[in-house]
């Protein structure tokens, strides 16, 4: 493997074709806060609903779907971090396929992702609520015999519940971007502290459950009642729920799609690009770094959590209708450690790490919505308010405010209605991302003058580096693709969620149409924006 060149590639300044001479945002993030972004984007606590997922795959080793899932995340990862040093600016995405691929391309694509992280920045609140909040609190109540803190719980899954979630984390979060892009980093890994702390306590927790120390078993009969963990075992053998199947690789593969959904955001801390101080390496080490130690946690949990609940007791309390579980909680994972652990100090801090990350993950959508708003509106195919950074505090203002409403909505349709379903998502994001693999194939060829005056032209033989990695992860990102249509049970190919993606993408070419005609009607060459790196 060699190296042509490790020059920068040159970045255009001549006057005249961007809107102004600097984008207000300054280069203030660093390795670690890169790494901590993606521990939030991959929000660790949707494990919750991944292994309750176990059950649709007959056969399917968790663990195994996690390390494909690790191993597909870091080759796409690359994808993203090479071309984020050659385009080091904020909205990178949408910066890399404008240049390389389309003007259009670029923004269909990456106004398709933001309407999704959009989505997820309203519903992530909710999910706080539902998968964080009431847990803890039931299990408190049921510990301690307690009925107001397990009506607590309770309330945390109801429409009014699940909003004060959204609300919060949306409300929480507008304010500290405003207040700047440092004091929400800042905010950001002093959370990740507490969130790993948590998880290590976590940990330990299990080991002592799966090794006899603590009986998880016994715990659960002491809350439940007499025979209970049995009564779960025997009443989903009675309604006909196996529980036991032999290993599948197949069926791994295919369990892969749901930690996928959790693991491959890591990617999008290139929205912020123009604002990390050493872009050349701190997107590789840091996106990795956070796919390849969330990845580790998660195949870890999965072990512990078979070996301390039991995995037919997990595939059981899975599939058992609400009348038939003993107690009146959701059986989720986090539930059970708390009730493993036997002790009420120890359930508040197993949950801190759900709640850390859960907390955060709503944010990090709103980071990513912002940049990429402002690289649209730099390239002149967005209103100029888009761009309006504070100069004082070097962050975004209206494209903010804008963002934090659309998420409110979504946190409103989301906890009021049944129509919006918390997975369909990830078919529309995986577009996008689909399309960056697509750029990272294609680069040295459409942009080969940038390609080999760049860092990154890397050769295994003749062939380009980017180019290789580029079809392999464009193959695992267009498998899961294949699944989230064919796979009833992950919910993404139901028609609410087809049309939402098809409509997100129209609505942007429409967009992008539209400022085409305006800008070329207004005498602005529209093409000489995409022929420049944008404005740092």
């Amino acid at each position: 493997m060699t190296s042509r060149s490790v020059s920068q590639p040159q970045i255009p300044t001549q006057p005249g074709v961007f809107t102004r001479a600097s984008s207000g945002l300054v280069r203030q993030v660093r390795t670690q806060d890169v790494m901590f972004y993606g521990w939030q984007q991959i929000a660790l606590g949707y494990i919750i609903f991944i292994v309750a997922a176990w059950q649709f795959y007959p056969g399917a080793s968790m663990e195994v779907g996690v390390l494909l899932a690790t191993a597909a995340g870091i080759l796409i990862a690359i994808c993203y971090a090479f071309l984020s040093v050659v385009y080091p600016r904020s909205g990178g995405d949408y910066v890399f396929m404008s240049r390389i691929l389309h003007p259009a391309a670029g923004l269909v694509l990456s106004m398709s992702l933001i309407f999704w992280q959009l989505f997820y920045a309203g519903i992530n609140g909710a999910f706080l609520s539902k998968f964080g909040l009431a847990p803890m609190f039931s299990t408190l109540g049921i510990q301690t015999g307690n009925h107001s803190l397990t009506a607590i719980g309770s309330w945390f899954t109801s429409p009014w519940g699940l909003f004060s979630g959204g609300a919060l984390v949306i409300g929480v979060f507008s304010i500290v971007q405003y207040l700047g892009v440092g004091l929400y980093f800042k905010a950001q890994r002093w959370a990740s502290y507490v969130a790993i702390g948590s998880l290590l306590v976590t940990v330990v927790t299990l080991i002592l459950a799966s090794t006899g120390v603590l009986s998880f078993q016994h715990n659960f009969d002491v809350v439940a009642g007499h025979g209970a963990y049995q009564g779960v075992l025997h009443a989903a053998a009675s309604a006909g729920v196996s529980t036991h199947h032999s290993f599948s690789f197949s069926q791994s593969l295919y369990f892969a799609a749901w930690p996928a959904f959790s693991l491959w955001f890591a990617v999008l801390s290139v929205s912020f690009g123009g604002e990390v101080k050493d872009g050349q390496r701190s997107q590789f080490r840091g996106m990795n770094l956070a796919i390849i130690t969330m990845g580790g946690f998660m195949l870890l949990l999965m072990f512990l959590y078979r070996m301390a609940f039991g995995s037919g007791f997990i595939l059981a309390s899975s599939q058992l209708p609400t009348n038939k579980f003993p107690l009146n909680a959701a059986p989720y994972v986090n539930l059970y450690t708390g009730i493993a652990g036997g002790n009420v100090v120890l359930t508040v801090v197993n949950s801190l790490w759900v709640l850390a990350l859960l907390f955060f993950v709503g944010a990090s959508s709103l980071v990513a919505s912002t940049r990429n708003m402002l690289a649209w509106s730099l390239d002149g195919v967005a209103p100029k308010w888009f761009s309006a950074v504070s100069a004082r505090r070097h962050t975004p203002t209206w494209s903010l405010v804008l963002c934090a409403v659309i998420a409110t909505i979504w946190a409103l349709l989301y906890s009021f209605t049944d129509t919006v379903l918390v997975l369909g998502g990830f078919l529309g994001q995986c577009v996008p991302i689909l399309g960056v693999c697509v750029a990272a194939i294609v680069f040295p060829f459409r942009r080969r003058e940038d390609f080999e005056s760049s860092p990154i032209a890397y050769r295994i033989g003749r062939v380009p580096l980017i180019t290789v990695v580029g079809v392999v992860a464009a193959i695992c990102v267009g498998f899961c693709f294949y699944r989230l249509l064919v796979d009833t049970n992950y919910g993404a190919n139901n028609t609410l969620s087809v049309v939402m993606t098809l409509g997100a993408a129209a609505f942007a070419a429409l967009w992008f149409l539209v400022y085409r005609l305006w800008n070329k009607a207004r005498g602005t060459d529209l093409n000489a924006q995409f022929k420049e790196i944008p404005i740092e």
